[in-house]
């Protein structure tokens, strides 16, 4: 039985498997419509609403608007996110992330439409498939890995299951 069949025999499941999928990205929208900030790409002091960013795979990282959605050019260079965290006063770039090109099509959509619901509740409009691509379209890596893996499924929740490089200890969130 298809989605479609499984869909049209039991209304609630479809209402369920929707009503999630708005959520996400009720959720998505809000954090990045919520982090403010310019998007130039002029080096800057950090300011509250960056998120860190690197164009050399997390060896080194700089702050931007965290509503930059990655990858973008910064500099000449691919910028794609990455998670800063401390372990006994260390910091270190636990994962890096990124959108597929229709992921970050369907997040900028998105982020318009959020902008859109600050200036007028009344005309926003979310397209539920908006939510949907661009959840499925963040891709996650841990540093020095090639392959970059889907960040809602068993790799990527992994790979985002942030652990002290010497397994002892809580790994501290590092915000610029």
């Amino acid at each position: 039985m298809g989605i479609r069949e499984r869909m049209n025999s039991s209304k609630g499941w479809g209402l369920v498997a929707g009503a999630t999928l708005v959520i996400i990205g009720l959720a998505a929208v809000t954090y990045q419509a919520g982090s403010g900030g310019d998007s130039s790409s002029a080096a800057r002091a950090p300011r509250a609403g960056d998120g860190y960013f690197s164009t050399d795979d997390g060896k080194t990282w700089f702050a931007e608007s965290a509503d930059r959605i990655a990858p973008f050019d910064y500099k000449g260079k691919t910028a794609v996110r990455v998670y800063v965290y401390k372990c006994d006063g260390k910091e270190f770039v636990a994962y890096l992330e990124r959108y597929t090109p229709e992921g970050q099509k369907a997040q900028t959509t998105l982020d318009e439409a959020a902008r859109q619901a600050k200036s007028n509740p009344a005309a926003a409009r979310i397209n539920p498939r908006d939510v949907q691509v661009a959840a499925s379209g963040r891709e996650v890596k841990a540093p020095g890995d090639a392959a970059w893996v889907p960040a809602f499924g068993l790799a990527g929740g992994k790979i985002a299951s942030v652990k002290c490089p010497n397994g002892k200890g809580n790994p501290e969130p590092v915000q610029p």
